[in-house]
């Protein structure tokens, strides 16, 4: 620890003081040791598709990568006119956001290499493992989109998010309540 701080202090003086790039360079590997993250890869990003919807919900599958999601996942959701007068960037604070642990008792959010779970977004069951900022219904006759990650565990980083997804509730009017198979 104590050779530790010495090596910051003098990091410290020479970024003050000023430094050629040369010596820069050399201080970089340090620094670089200093905030390196021990963990191997990433795991593997998931895939989204829409396994059924209705004027209110929709069935969102999550499945994982080649990597699996031991730890769960986590998925985001917007309304496609927020993404869009966001320039289509995502904008947190207009996202709503559930996790899905894998890690709790009886979680069925563990998901090996291949494995699917679906969640329906606009009337989620908070099971073990399940936590959302918003549960209220979704609008009918709005689309919807989605982004998730595969959780970190403690030999891996958590996935990239996956592409943003578009999905859609079905109509306020003429067609029967339900849900309703999506091909």
């Amino acid at each position: 620890m104590k050779h530790f701080f010495y090596q910051a202090l003098c990091c410290l003086a020479l970024s003050l003081a000023g430094c050629s790039s040369k010596e820069s360079d050399a201080v970089q590997p340090l620094a670089a040791r200093v905030g390196a993250d021990a963990k191997a890869g990433a795991l593997s990003t998931p895939t989204l598709s829409q396994a059924f919807t209705n004027k209110t919900f929709i069935g969102v599958q999550v499945t994982a990568g080649a990597t699996g999601a031991p730890a769960g996942f986590s998925l985001q959701w917007m309304t496609a006119a927020d993404f869009a007068a966001s320039g289509g960037v995502w904008n947190d604070a207009l996202a709503c956001k559930a996790s899905f642990s894998g890690n709790a008792r009886d979680s069925r959010y563990a998901l090996a290499a291949g494995e699917s779970a679906v969640v329906n977004v606009g009337s989620l069951l908070l099971d073990n493992g399940a936590s959302a900022s918003c549960t209220d219904a979704l609008a009918c006759g709005t689309t919807y989109v989605f982004r998730a990650f595969a959780h970190a565990e403690k030999s891996s980083k958590r996935s990239a998010f996956t592409e943003v997804s578009y999905f859609n509730t079905l109509s306020c009017f003429g067609f029967p309540t339900g849900e309703e198979e999506v091909d």
